[in-house]
């Protein structure tokens, strides 16, 4: 009842706000209370008013503090009349949101010409822009463009025109005989006033922040429309890790995203969401993507915002007043694949070079004449066959042509008071497996108005996923990788086994020859995980303007979700060779969470000084959990395909968990700079959170951060546009685990004689745990060359954390096995990261921007707690803290050769450590742009860390690795002779001796190179074994993406009733070059526990995107 009342009264805000963009245009009227301020302080107390924004750029403001205007409900022509009454300067309101100031010289259309030049200002879109200034270069004859971005202007033969626009690249346009001209401007995305998004939704200037921020423009996330969002900001923001994924699309096979090593907040519209991720929102629908990168970026969310923030802005309505409709249709059909496994086509199924269906890919040799009992599936039975490789392809004929859809369309309404905007986005995903398809809908809706002082935003966006089946990896026989290529050999044909029920016996038997594995179409159509996902968010923000100076704003939103699965297996499904007689499963997860804000805001000038901040206090509280059941584990089906828990032939098992939490928190700011050159921002906020001990509940972190612009401070460098220096400080804390201080009893049904029982934890939860505290730091720069054509940013951090949490060990006397306790062990991240980013090219038609972002981080052991630290040689200070220790054999000492005992590898005591983490990432984005053409390459990669390859370690176990197809092993299959000597040394004499770590304490041995012949078979079953033998170096570059579009002339697109049709040619995932890992695509994350776990095929895809609007 609670959930739908919210949603009410969501949905009746925005029908209001529907209904305020309908009202009659009324004329602005404002109250102005200034006395002895400059013009632009003046300006900025009517902007903050009304919806205009003031155009001066051609014009010197002069800083006179002699502008004193008190009205009361007054219109802002009479406003601006009084104060530009003294002073040589006219006003052009060209639109509900631009007055262009000009002087009066430029009103008189320039000195008398020859001709009279008329000319069109747009956008690289072809939009008009409305005010923006031509003026003839050295002199004081200009015009500023209308509502229509049309301008005349009488000007001499020869002369150059200065085209410019706030927030654009200007352009200096040579004229010649021509009368009528066409300029276009590009946007400057990188304006040294440039506005982003910060903590609690703020927007601030760029130059006044501390820390290191970057922001991507939702149309770098629309120019390739995939499957995920994140996919496209790989590479695009240094210190952000995207880990895509090669798996066929479902919540639990998503892209990971990884800022600093860490997991940031997501916060959508200033809601910091709980149960939200960016594959949540459509592309077409984000205006722009911000990331706050460290904790004192995101320090105003407390814990949540501790590792940074990837904040969401979605689009509202357009600037031109009106109705619009757009329309955007993304194709891409899968042309191939980047990373495909192979398996060697020489050898049957079997073991010690014999045919045997059962298990392994050891058997005989294939098309040399021999024969053997076959199964037959067209008959099936079992009769002499010859042994021929007909399944040489049998991966890829189970594959299936695959495509991708992406379309979006919105409706956006502007008008006087404010903006509406919705929109449906539908994602329909065919996978290149049998029975994989997935449909993804997004509908969201969005608005804002402004009457006088009051000022309100709302958003909701709705995802529905569905997909009929999301079995498709993992080491198990639901994964094709794991059946076909692992464990089944080229000896049979897949494609005669494609009616895998016997005739007659559907439902009962499988069509097909192993007893020990099932037919891969029974498996893909038959044991399925249907997936039925809603989430949705939703937040509702107003403001009201108390003085000029002074203002109030609250927030509410909320997020949820609600995903069922289910996990039918039918009757006739075989385990290890046994019939299972089926299992059904049920899973319903749901949650959600609610956060809301109230803040007073301040910001006040004082001649060179500005003094702002704000206070503010917060409520955060999540409530998610899951019901799952499931037929008895030792019963089965008793009707054949009938899914339901009622069929089950035993006691029904079913488990339930939940997990609530709740945070209340007060916080501030104090900002203030000095002449827009010096900033410092002090934060503070106090948590009180329901995971901890009543002693320690309530903790408090403060943040410090500051900036110098040197370029106000530096006499005039011509090469030198802008530099800042920047650097900050904070403190964290983060609370436990939710209950994880609770001391409860399990509940367990049919513990014995289908009687339940209740069983006390083993973990001793005593109170009195401190939070832990991460203490970090960073400092930064950024500089604008050339007149802004080469722009450069550089941060270094540092970030401790200490008061970390263990569990310890305790004496079976004690009751329990563990406690969790705080610990003196303390760990260090650090990092750089580097961007660099400009205009290679810029011409009158012509500009090439290419950005390049570079990062690495270490995070490692800074202090080790002698009683629970383990003993191990990879734990020291200094060293990395995510290693991944694997089983080994054992090395010479110096030449590092495998050493051997009577032919076969000696196994090692101690395993083998390897870092998981990339040594650094780099993306390189270019955006190219030429008259009505544009080309976008996306290029991106990783440079080393090592991930544990198991299908490479499966396939030469089980003997289908492609390198296992050689001379030894045709000898000793077809010719019955052990010809293999494994490379290494084997001991004569001597010992070694090893300290508790594994480091040699003394070493006596003697070494001969091994000459000792063994089976081929026996030796690589083995030595793949040892995972260490499998860890590979993960560098690889991807060319990501790639677009090249042409946008229709203007003329051509308005004949057809549009306002634009751009058509592009678009690629994702299109190369691959990877050093070392091979079969598997290295591109998906890996933690440092796990595998790959059997990944599928990386495909390519090529398409193309139509765009229209209207």
């Amino acid at each position: 009842m609670k959930s739908f009342t919210k949603e009410r009264a969501m949905l009746i805000v925005l029908f209001l706000l529907v209904g305020c963009m309908g009202l009659k245009a009324q004329e602005q009227r404002i109250t102005v209370n200034v006395e002895n301020k400059t013009l632009k302080d003046l300006f900025s107390v009517i902007e903050k008013q009304t919806t205009y924004r003031f155009s001066y750029r051609n014009v010197v403001l002069d800083n006179k503090q002699d502008v004193t205007i008190r009205k009361q409900d007054a219109s802002v022509p009479e406003i601006l009349a009084a104060a530009l009454s003294s002073r040589k300067l006219n006003f052009s309101i060209v639109s509900e949101k631009a007055i262009v100031i000009s002087d009066k010289l430029q009103n008189q259309a320039g000195k008398p010409g020859d001709k009279k030049l008329t000319g069109l200002v747009t956008d690289d879109k072809g939009e008009p822009i409305i005010g923006a200034n031509v003026v003839e270069k050295g002199t004081t004859n200009g015009s500023v463009t209308d509502v229509d971005g049309i301008f005349s202007l009488n000007v001499s033969p020869g002369v150059t025109l200065v085209v410019s626009y706030v927030g654009y690249i200007g352009q200096e346009i040579a004229v010649g005989s021509q009368q009528a001209i066409t300029v276009k401007l590009f946007e400057d995305t990188h304006a040294l006033d440039e506005v982003v998004v910060t903590a609690l939704g703020i927007k601030r200037q760029e130059k006044a922040l501390g820390y290191a921020v970057q922001t991507i423009k939702g149309n770098a996330l629309t120019a390739v429309k995939g499957i995920e969002v994140a996919t496209s900001l790989t590479g695009k923001v240094a210190g952000l890790t995207v880990y895509n994924t090669s798996e066929f699309q479902d919540d639990a096979h998503g892209n990971i995203l990884k800022l600093r090593g860490e997991d940031a907040l997501v916060v959508v519209d200033g809601f910091p969401t709980a149960h939200t991720n960016l594959r949540d929102i459509a592309a077409d629908d984000i205006e722009s993507i911000t990331v706050l990168k460290g904790s004192t970026a995101s320090a105003l969310y407390g814990s949540r915002g501790s590792s940074g923030a990837i904040m969401v802005t979605t689009k509202r309505g357009a600037q031109k007043e009106g109705l619009s409709v757009g329309f955007n249709s993304n194709e891409m059909f899968n042309t191939g694949f980047i990373a495909l496994p192979e398996a060697q086509t020489s050898y049957s199924a079997g073991q010690g070079g014999k045919y045997n269906v059962d298990d392994y890919i050891w058997g005989d040799k294939l098309d040399i004449g021999r024969s053997a009992l076959q199964y037959d599936p067209f008959t099936y039975e079992v009769r002499e066959q010859p042994l021929v490789s007909k399944g040489k392809n049998n991966f890829k004929n189970f594959l299936e042509p695959s495509f991708t859809t992406n379309n979006n369309v919105n409706v956006t309404y502007t008008g006087k008071q404010g903006s509406f905007r919705t929109s449906l986005n539908h994602i329909h995903q065919k996978g290149y497996y049998p029975n994989t398809t997935a449909n993804r809908f997004n509908f969201n809706v969005a608005g804002n108005m402004n009457i006088g002082k009051f000022s309100l935003d709302a958003s909701v966006n709705y995802t529905k996923r569905i997909a009929p089946n999301t079995l498709t990896n993992g080491y198990h026989q639901g994964s094709p990788v794991y059946t076909i290529l692992a464990w089944l050999g080229a000896d049979w044909d897949i494609r005669d086994y494609k009616n895998y029920w016997q005739a007659g016996k559907e439902g009962v038997k499988q069509n097909f020859s192993n007893s020990y594995y099932n037919n891969p179409w029974f498996l893909q159509q038959e044991w399925v995980e249907p997936l039925d996902e809603s989430r949705y968010n939703a937040q509702l923000n107003a403001s009201y303007e108390i003085t000029d100076w002074l203002k109030a704003t609250a927030r509410i939103g909320s997020d949820q979700y609600i995903i069922n699965t289910e996990e039918k297996k039918p009757q006739a499904y075989k385990r290890r060779g046994e019939i299972t007689g089926g299992d059904y499963r049920v899973k319903m997860q749901s949650g959600y969470s609610v956060n809301t804000e109230g803040l007073l805001l301040a910001d006040k000038t004082f001649a060179d000084f500005n003094v702002n901040g704000f206070v503010g206090a917060s409520l955060y509280y999540t409530n998610y959990g899951d019901i799952s059941a499931n037929v008895a584990s030792n019963g089965q089906l008793s009707v054949p395909d009938f899914y339901s828990l009622l069929a089950s032939n035993g006691p029904v098992s079913a488990s339930r968990n939940i997990w609530r939490e709740q945070r209340n928190a007060i916080f501030g700011k104090v900002g203030a700079s000095w002449k827009s050159a010096i900033f410092l921002d002090v934060t503070g906020r106090n948590d009180w959170s329901s995971t901890l001990d009543a002693a320690e509940r309530s903790y408090f972190y403060p943040s410090v951060a500051g900036s110098i612009v040197m370029t106000e401070f530096l006499p005039k460098i011509d090469w030198l546009s802008f530099w800042k220096l920047r650097g900050s400080w904070t403190q964290t804390k983060l609370p436990t685990g939710i209950y994880e201080i609770n001391q409860a009893y399990g509940i367990n049904a049919n513990v014995w004689n289908n009687m339940k029982g209740a069983s006390y934890s083993k973990t001793s939860r005593a109170g009195g745990l401190k939070p832990r505290t991460t203490e970090g730091w960073e400092i930064g720069t950024a500089a604008n060359f050339l007149d802004n054509r080469l722009r450069f940013d550089l941060a270094y951090y540092e970030k401790l954390y200490y008061n970390n949490q263990s569990r310890a060990a305790l004496s079976d006397a004690s009751g329990f096995t563990d406690a969790l306790v705080n610990t003196d062990e303390q760990y260090l991240r650090k990092g750089v990261e580097i961007t660099l980013s400009g205009d290679v090219v810029r011409t009158k038609d012509f500009l090439w921007t290419a950005t390049v972002n570079w990062s690495k981080y270490g995070y490692t052991y800074h202090k080790l707690d002698e009683t629970y630290s383990p003993k191990n040689y990879w734990v020291a200070v200094g060293k990395p803290t995510n290693m991944i220790t694997q089983t080994d054999w054992m090395f010479h000492p110096e030449t590092g050769e495998l050493i051997l005992q009577n032919g076969m590898p000696v196994a090692s005591n101690y395993p083998t450590a390897f870092n998981n983490n990339p040594d650094w990432v780099w993306g390189f984005a270019n955006d190219l742009k030429y008259k009505n053409f544009n080309l976008n390459i996306s290029l991106d990669g990783r440079v080393g860390g090592w991930g544990y390859n198991e299908l490479f370690q499966r396939m030469w176990a089980n003997g289908s690795h492609p390198d296992s197809d050689n001379e030894y092993r045709y000898e000793e299959v077809v010719n019955g002779k052990q010809t293999y000597i494994a490379p290494g040394v084997q001991v004569v004499s001597g010992e070694v001796k090893f300290d508790p770590s594994g480091n040699i304490t003394e070493d006596t041995r003697v070494y001969a190179p091994n000459d000792v012949v063994v089976n081929y078979e026996q030796f690589n079953r083995s030595y793949w074994n040892r995972k260490a033998r499998n860890m590979f170096d993960l560098t690889f570059f991807k060319i990501r993406e790639m677009s090249l579009g042409y946008t229709l002339p203007k003329d051509i697109a308005y004949k057809i009733k549009t306002q634009n049709i751009q058509l592009s040619l678009v690629g994702q995932n299109l190369y691959l070059w990877a050093k070392a890992y091979r079969f598997v695509d290295p591109d998906m994350y890996r933690d440092s526990t796990t595998g790959d776990f059997l990944p599928s095929p990386s495909e390519r895809l090529i398409g193309f995107n139509l765009k229209i609007d209207f």
